[in-house]
C-alpha cells in the first residue's frame, strides 16, 4: 500500500493586478475559502490523504484503484462570484516557484 501524504502548507501567489479582488477555494471533499492578501502569497491547508493502491490484472490492463486526489481536488479562484481559473491541485503544485518558494498562478489581466 502506499505510503500516506502528510497534510501539507503550500505557497501559492496570485500574480495579479489587484489580488485583494480575489478569494482562493479549494475543495477537498469540503470547501475551504481563503481571502487573498495585497500581496497575494498565502497558505493552503491541505489535508493528509492516503493514495489508493493501483490493481493491475497480469501486470498490464488496470482494474482497480482510484483517481489521484491531487487531480480530483481543485483550487477556484472566483472573482465577482464568477470562477476565473478552476486547475486541479497537482497543476498548481507544479507551477514555478517565486524566491519565496511559493507556486506563482497568474491570473489574466
Amino acid at each position: 500500500m502506499p505510503a500516506a501524504a502528510a497534510p501539507s502548507l503550500p505557497g501559492l501567489r496570485l500574480a495579479a493586478d489587484s489580488p485583494r479582488r480575489y478569494a482562493v477555494r479549494l475543495e477537498t471533499g469540503g470547501i475551504e475559502d481563503y481571502p487573498v492578501p495585497a500581496d497575494g502569497q498565502l497558505r493552503l491547508e491541505v489535508p493528509g490523504f492516503r493514495r489508493r493502491c493501483q490493481v493491475y490484472l497480469f501486470d498490464w490492463i488496470r482494474i482497480g484503484g482510484g483517481a489521484d486526489r491531487l487531480k480530483t481536488w481543485r483550487i477556484e479562484v472566483p472573482a465577482g462570484g464568477k470562477p476565473v481559473r478552476s486547475p486541479p491541485l497537482s497543476k498548481v503544485l507544479r507551477l514555478p516557484l517565486d524566491q519565496h518558494r511559493d507556486h506563482v498562478l497568474r491570473l489574466a489581466r
